[in-house]
């Protein structure tokens, strides 16, 4: 399930912007993206 971003994640990676945290734990957190064109992908940063 997405949760709001927080305060303290980004609002744009790259060529990005950041809708919603997917996940999040050891390795990094998980966003719902969407690109220039609209397309929907999932996100991970380490």
């Amino acid at each position: 399930m997405a949760t709001p971003l927080t305060a303290e994640d980004p609002e744009r990676l790259g060529g990005y912007w950041l809708a919603a945290r997917l996940g999040a734990g050891g390795q990094g957190v998980v966003y719902e993206a969407y690109d220039a064109a609209g397309a929907r992908v999932a996100l991970k940063t380490l």
